[in-house]
């Protein structure tokens, strides 16, 4: 559990702005996925995701129009938690 807490530290360290997290591009392919670019609606998802997470939520609901990468932004989810 220490691993998973540690690695959604580094998701979400970078620039706190109100109760939102900023996370680039960059940062998510330091902390794993390479050669796949994430679009800024993906990556509102990739935040979202890792603010459900550090507020202890038991789940939550990724919903958008089919084709918008919604599996891509879990995949990548779970990457940044367990690598």
């Amino acid at each position: 559990m220490d691993h998973i807490l540690r690695q959604l530290n580094k998701l979400t360290k970078t620039k706190a702005t109100g109760d939102h997290y900023s996370i680039s591009q960059e940062y998510c392919q330091e902390l794993g996925l390479k050669n796949v670019a994430l679009r800024s609606h993906q990556l509102e998802g990739l935040k979202w995701l890792s603010e459900c997470h550090e507020r202890g939520q038991h789940g939550c609901i990724l919903g958008d129009e089919m084709g918008l990468g919604k599996t891509l932004q879990v995949e990548h989810f779970y990457n940044c938690l367990y690598t």
